[in-house]
């Protein structure tokens, strides 16, 4: 049900901006399959209210804010007026962003995990997929080092993306120290590099 993903998408805490943006592409995906309209205008419509329906739910979170513009702009502005034409083209253009950004992120680890020598201190705050893939092929590598996490308390203070992060580190058998988000001026200077996730760049 796609409002069962909707609740979904809104409480996840465990996944990176990436991720949740092709989550939301997912949901765009299903709701141009199992939508029942018949005309372009009333399509275009409701295909546009459910974007930025997406986008309020996680308005934080830029890659969801790129990615559903783009293709909402997109939609709005093709020239076919054949619903299922409209619908291909949905579906051809989200698959097609969506290999991209995995290959972007993919991409942007294997240089940053080149970055990593052994016995490395690694700084880094909050969860970021690519991150995580970046950490991933750098231990792939056989490479040794420490990451210092900072703690990322969300603003309601009950997430600490930090603590999610260091989760994974420790699934990969990755030394790793969590901090409290205020000591960061003090635990910075003890690594050999900082990587953070820059999705809005």
């Amino acid at each position: 049900m796609i409002s069962d993903k909707i609740k979904i998408l809104k409480y996840d805490r465990e996944s990176g901006a990436s991720q949740l943006a092709l989550n939301t592409l997912d949901l765009l995906r299903s709701f141009s399959k199992k939508s029942k309209n018949e005309t372009k205008k009333s399509f275009v419509n409701d295909f546009s209210e459910f974007g930025y329906k997406l986008l309020n739910i996680r308005p934080n979170i830029p890659p969801i804010q790129n990615l559903v513009a783009q293709i909402v702009y997109e939609i709005n502005n093709l020239e076919a007026d054949n619903i299922d034409s409209i619908r291909n083209y949905i579906m051809s253009r989200i698959d097609e962003i969506s290999r991209t950004s995995q290959m972007d992120v993919k991409k942007s680890a294997q240089v940053a995990s080149k970055l990593i020598s052994d016995s490395d201190y690694v700084g880094t705050c909050s969860y970021s997929s690519t991150i995580c893939e970046t950490f991933k092929l750098a231990i792939e590598q056989g490479k040794s080092f420490n990451v210092l996490v900072a703690e990322s308390k969300s603003s309601d203070g009950k997430f600490s993306y930090g603590k999610i992060m260091a989760n994974f580190l420790k699934s990969l058998k990755i030394n790793v120290e969590v901090f409290l988000d205020d000591m960061i001026y003090k635990n910075i200077p003890r690594t050999n590099c900082v990587f953070v996730g820059a999705d809005s760049v």
